[in-house]
């Protein structure tokens, strides 16, 4: 990301100040000795103050510049490994439904017997739906090789030794998850799934092989999480570090244990240079931690000499010091206008006053340049923690959709297969024939179901069902939603399914219909290709959904999520979201990709972003299915305060008589004193607490020892009473029998008017404030005029409390 106020510009313009401040200190000593001797230590202590913050802030930026890149490393390889092990956890109950299959089960059992042009259509169907598979492949309990769907039969002697895996396949009970190089799959080593296969007796008959394509995944997840950093390396390495897939051969070659730095490590040895990378694992789904791999990210570009990775901060402890450095430049321009303010208001008094008038002038176009790269510098850093959380905010909601776009392509691929099962076929034709046996046949189906329902967790019900919608069998009988008859919108749709491929999804228009589940629907197709009855599988949408979205929320700051799934606007979100969501925020106005402030929660503005699924393999690219799905996150964030506001004072042209002006803010008001009635102006960061009556807080010490009355502006003024902060300030006036403070929220400046330029009003309620001066530009202050004569004497002192 490119910096708008790079840190080496900073510092080159930061030299270039330091030299006119010089400058500038040796003229005033040089041209107006005495008058400087009250101001130069002030003002030298100010300019190391400035340069000390500035330096802060060159660091804060590069650091904030590293910490983003890091950020941004880490979202995209926990979006990966999150990605692959929810694919591959779908692998481990589709292996074991396919161990269940009736043709398998034959073939194994007796393979000179089988039709296995028969067996290679059924099974090219299967792999048609889950596209994720290069390969199936049958073994027999000898451990030989004897079909597989990219050869058919195997007759070869040749083979070389069963995997190792194999025996224990044998005796599992569940599948066996492998990544190993074997001659069967190639070269190269494959990720196998395998599942032993039973008779209906419990006799062992052999084993089933699911062949995972990971080139292609790794092909996807590369383009998918790398997105707009396509020469970044997306990896997947073991427990020792060794490389097992990456996208990039020759940064990362397979097999390779590159040298890192850190533990977690932050940067990776390529060559000679040092390339920051963030390794992540994932933390599990549904009680699968995946095959125990951890995901790396590489940046596209080495980093440069003396970056580190090492401890960067978080965007709220980045925010912290954005604040504690803002706070004391705050402070810190306070100084320097308490420098111009005091050297204007007693200028009138000095004999060489064009002499000081210049060197002041000079201060104030210099703290004019200061406070502008300070300002910059500030704006540059904020924007860069800005743009920080929303990269965030968009990874999270890519992932989040991403992570649903891959989970209903398994949902449209479930509900084919369980189609395509052979009790459920026999059962559903004997019902249709009228078959004495079709009722022990749907005896038989039901634990068929209850079995492929314990596989496959995400269903709360799974439904057997014949041509007329009359429900024959569920998995879990007692269990809600229990149909006995399917719903004629449901006939319906099933019967416009004019293909094994197709399938139909149904869901609800509104939260309040049926809002838990969704029903995914395949028919079942007896061997002429005549509908026969259907499946239907009752998805826990609402459970499921949110469960991921919850994933994508812990941890990561934000406040709420929320999906909305296509033109029906259905919506599932967190338990936070209807809090966190502004007022507003539900309409959802943001295109795909963006990010922006939808409104306030309390006072804390809320920040959105959006993703829109792009589809996963063939769902919703190529299955005649378009219901997109968007997502919605929340992050309420406390945003980064500006630099202090500048106030511009009007410039008075004319001849004639003028006076100047000394200017302050009490709240919203701006109020001027004739220069003649004050003294100086001072930093009050405590004073002297006496029991006294508002709007008087206490008295102020003089540097002779001797005090001053302090009172409120502000609550003079018919305002809330001042916050005291670092940058308060106060007047001295020289009041008719002594002088007295008054309390302001900061010095503006001084102003010089012609006479002409100054209007006379009356003030009912503070008849002290005799007249204004006339504003110039549109966005120049109003400054209301005091006669310090018309002040009554209880505002001058203070009255006991």
């Amino acid at each position: 990301m490119q910096v708008a106020y790079p840190a080496h510009q900073i510092r080159a313009d930061l030299d270039r100040q330091r030299m006119e401040w010089r400058f500038i200190e040796t003229t005033a000593r040089i041209v107006c000795r005495g008058e400087a001797n009250q101001f130069l230590s002030t003002l030298v202590g100010t300019r190391v103050a400035f340069e000390d913050l500035c330096n802060e802030l060159a660091l804060g930026l590069e650091r904030a510049r590293l910490a983003n890149q890091q950020r941004d490393l880490l979202a995209r390889a926990q979006a990966a490994i999150d990605i692959l092990v929810r694919n591959l956890f779908e692998r481990t109950a589709d292996v074991g439904f396919i161990a269940t299959d009736a043709s398998i089960v034959a073939y194994l059992g007796d393979p000179a017997s089988q039709d296995v042009a028969a067996l290679q259509r059924r099974l090219s169907l299967y792999r048609s739906f889950y596209s994720v598979y290069t390969d199936i492949a049958l073994i027999n309990t000898q451990g030989k090789l004897i079909w597989r769907l990219t050869d058919g039969v195997v007759n070869s002697t040749s083979w070389p030794s069963v995997p190792m895996w194999f025996d224990a396949c044998l005796g599992a009970d569940g599948y066996v998850e492998v990544y190993e190089a074997h001659a069967w799959w190639g070269a190269d080593p494959a990720l196998i799934y395998g599942h032993r296969v039973l008779d209906d007796d419990g006799r062992v008959l052999g084993v089933v092989a699911l062949h995972f394509a990971l080139t292609e995944e790794l092909s996807a997840l590369r383009a998918e999480v790398l997105g707009d950093q396509p020469e970044a390396t997306l990896a997947f390495v073991n427990s020792r570090g060794q490389v097992l897939q990456s996208s990039n051969g020759s940064r990362l070659p397979g097999g390779s244990i590159p040298r890192t730095n850190g533990d977690p490590p932050w940067s990776v040895r390529v060559g000679k240079d040092d390339y920051p990378m963030a390794q992540t694992i994932s933390p599990g789904y549904q009680g699968y931690s995946g095959p125990g791999w951890r995901a790396w990210v590489l940046a596209a570009s080495a980093q440069g000499n003396g970056e580190s990775a090492t401890d960067l901060p978080s965007l709220q402890q980045a925010q912290l010091e954005l604040q504690s450095i803002l706070a004391r430049a705050q402070e810190t321009a306070a100084d320097l206008r308490l420098v111009l303010f005091n050297g204007k208001v007693t200028e009138t008094g000095v004999q060489d006053v064009a002499a000081l008038r210049v060197v002041l002038d000079q201060i104030g176009l210099a703290g004019t340049r200061t406070l502008e790269l300070f300002d910059r510098a500030i704006g540059s850093l904020t924007e860069l923690l800005e743009n920080g959380l929303q990269a965030q905010v968009l990874a999270q909601a890519r992932l989040a959709v991403s992570i649903l776009d891959r989970n209903l392509y398994e949902r449209a691929n479930d509900c084919r297969w369980w189609a395509l099962n052979a009790v459920f076929c026999q059962t559903l034709q004997a019902v249709a024939a009228g078959h004495k046996e079709a009722a022990d046949l749907s005896a038989q189906a039901q634990p068929v179901l209850s079995h492929l329902n314990d596989l496959y967790t995400v269903y709360r019900q799974v439904a057997l069902f014949d041509v007329k919608g009359q429900v024959l069998a569920v998995s879990r009988p007692g269990v809600e939603p229990h149909p006995h008859h399917i719903g004629a919108d449901i006939l319906s749709g099933m019967g416009a399914l004019q293909a094994p491929k197709d399938y139909l999804a149904v869901r609800p228009v509104s939260p309040q219909e049926n809002a838990d589940v969704w029903t995914y629907v395949a028919a079942v197709r007896a061997p002429d290709g005549r509908v026969v009855g259907g499946v239907a599988l009752y998805f826990e949408t609402r459970r499921e959904l949110t469960g991921m979205l919850e994933a994508v929320c812990v941890g990561a700051g934000w406040t709420g999520a929320a999906y909305r799934i296509g033109a029906t606007q259905w919506i599932v979100e967190t338990s936070e979201a209807t809090a966190s969501q502004p007022q507003g925020g539900g309409h959802w106005p943001l295109p795909d990709g963006a990010t922006t402030l939808l409104g306030q929660q309390g006072t804390t503005p809320v920040l959105g972003g959006v993703a829109r699924s792009q589809g996963y393999r063939e769902f919703l690219r190529s299955d005649g299915h378009s219901e997109w799905v968007s997502v919605l996150l929340l992050h309420a964030d406390k945003r980064f305060e500006g630099a202090a506001n500048r106030h511009h004072l009007a410039r008075y042209e004319g001849s004639g008589a003028t006076r100047s002006f000394g200017v302050v803010r009490a709240g919203s008001v701006y109020l001027g004193f004739d220069v003649a009635v004050i003294r100086s102006a001072l930093r009050l960061r405590r004073w002297l607490a006496t029991p006294v009556s508002p709007p008087a807080l206490g008295a102020v010490e003089a540097s002779d020892g001797s005090t001053w009355p302090l009172l409120d502006a502000r609550l003079i003024h018919g305002q809330l009473a001042s916050p005291i902060s670092g940058v308060s300030v106060g007047l001295v006036l020289r009041g008719a029998r002594a002088d007295f403070v008054w309390l302001f929220d900061e010095l503006v400046g001084v102003v010089v008017a012609p006479q002409s330029s100054i209007a006379t009003v009356w003030g009912r309620q503070a008849p002290w404030i005799t007249a204004v001066l006339k504003e110039e530009g549109d966005d120049a202050v109003r400054v209301q005029l005091v006669d310090l004569s018309k002040i009554p004497a209880e505002l001058q002192a203070l009255q006991p409390g």
